[in-house]
């Protein structure tokens, strides 16, 4: 739910948070660049800066703003919001007039927030908001307060210079914004693993270089057609990084695996793997390698 005239989104980060201020400072900044990035990528207009720990972007679809800074690894939350004077007159206006566009009924609670220097509490804040909002709506329906589990929580953020009233937090994937870390090479297949590894590393900071090793006649166009799809799904979560998938043409060296091993097949293949993964993380200045194996996990070709 978003406030009428709602012109902004508030972004929170967690991790970023308990950093050392120089560090917490250059991954907000990375963190705004990416924001950027993704929004360009999806063809949305918004001014994106940084304040309070706070990420601010505004523009005219809040919803789109939203939806994109929830893909960018390093948020919590975002919520779409109505900015307003910080005085309580304000506030209390942006919350009658919320009310009564997305409150009908079912128990309410007001929930605030104040930083800085006001003549008025979080308390009065949520005590004259929540008078505010009951009068609102008095003359359709019988409003309820239920502090513990209500039916919709109007929200308030008070600041020196504006206050932020919303409706909703919208999760998003957490961990450390995309670039804080070196880059890895990411091994993957057309199963399920692959990508879910190489989505934990991309949430902890580190971009990825997909590499797809292209089997010969142990793979075929839907083996490759279902690897090149897994990254695909990962590309909204890339703040709008390439992430073209590197195909390494290892057909020759898997049948001379083949035809020079027996039992220790696997193993020799996997170790073929990492070896190709290695000399393109050397050549594209990767530090590592990661794959979507489990330590004593058979795998699903033998």
């Amino acid at each position: 739910m978003i406030p009428p005239g709602a012109d902004t989104v508030l972004v929170r980060h967690g991790d970023v948070g308990s950093k050392s201020a120089k560090v917490q400072s250059d991954m907000e900044r990375v963190l705004r660049e990416n924001l950027k990035r993704t929004l360009e990528s999806r063809d949305i207009e918004a001014s994106v800066d940084v304040r309070w720990a706070r990420i601010f972007a505004r523009g005219d679809d809040v919803d789109a703003i939203a939806d994109a800074a929830t893909d960018a690894f390093g948020v919590v939350s975002a919520s779409p919001c109505l900015v307003v004077d910080p005085t309580m007159r304000g506030i209390r206006r942006a919350l009658a007039n919320t009310a009564r566009e997305h409150y009908d009924g079912g128990a309410f609670a007001v929930e605030a927030r104040r930083a800085g220097s006001h003549d008025f509490t979080s308390q009065d804040i949520g005590r004259d908001g929540g008078e505010a909002v009951w009068e609102a709506v008095a003359d359709e329906f019988q409003p309820e307060v239920d502090l513990d589990d209500p039916d919709i929580t109007f929200f308030v953020e008070c600041r020196d210079d504006a206050a932020y009233v919303f409706l909703e937090k919208r999760d998003g994937p957490g961990g450390l914004p995309l670039g804080t870390q070196r880059p890895l090479v990411a091994l993957v297949s057309g199963g399920i693993d692959s990508p879910v590894a190489a989505y934990e590393a991309m949430k902890r900071g580190a971009p990825v270089i997909p590499v797809y090793l292209d089997l010969g006649p142990y793979g075929g166009p839907d083996h490759e057609a279902r690897a090149i799809e897994t990254v695909r799904r990962l590309s909204p979560y890339a703040s709008g990084r390439d992430l073209t998938v590197h195909k390494v043409p290892a057909g020759p060296a898997v049948e001379r695996v083949v035809e020079e091993t027996g039992a220790e097949r696997m193993l020799v293949y996997r170790r073929l793997m990492y070896r190709i993964a290695e000399a393109v993380a050397q050549e594209a200045g990767a530090v590592g390698v990661v794959t979507g194996e489990a330590l004593g996990q058979k795998s699903s070709q033998t």
